[in-house]
């Protein structure tokens, strides 16, 4: 059962890449959030379906489900909190098919951690 209430501190990150992983938990937990990682879609899924973070930033390439795939999972259009796809490689086409599928935005990976917080 989905929470009501959303947890206005807490971010969710999803990254099969460790050290981008660990670079976004450490950005935002000095910018004073509480902040829980994921390696895969499947487990934040699971996750998000009973607690609702601040926000979700979500790796567009990752292994299966994709963080398309994932996004689709989780009805990002009418999830209650922002779904942000974070991807390295920024093409226009991915952008909008992850915007019609209901991602809040779409972030490059190629940025200093001041841009994203």
């Amino acid at each position: 059962m989905l929470q009501t209430g959303v947890h206005s501190d807490e971010i969710f990150i999803v990254d099969d890449d460790g050290l981008v992983r660990n670079s976004l938990s450490i950005v935002f937990t000095l910018a004073g959030y509480q902040v829980m990682t994921f390696t895969e879609g499947t487990s934040l899924v699971l996750t998000a379906r009973v607690r609702i973070p601040a926000c979700i930033l979500l790796d567009m390439c990752m292994p299966a489900p994709s963080g398309l795939d994932t996004l689709k999972q989780l009805d990002a259009a009418n999830y209650p909190a922002p779904i942000f796809i974070v991807s390295g490689r920024g093409d226009i086409p991915s952008a909008v098919e992850a915007i019609k599928n209901g991602a809040f935005d779409f972030i490059e990976k190629q940025m200093d951690a001041r841009s994203i917080v």
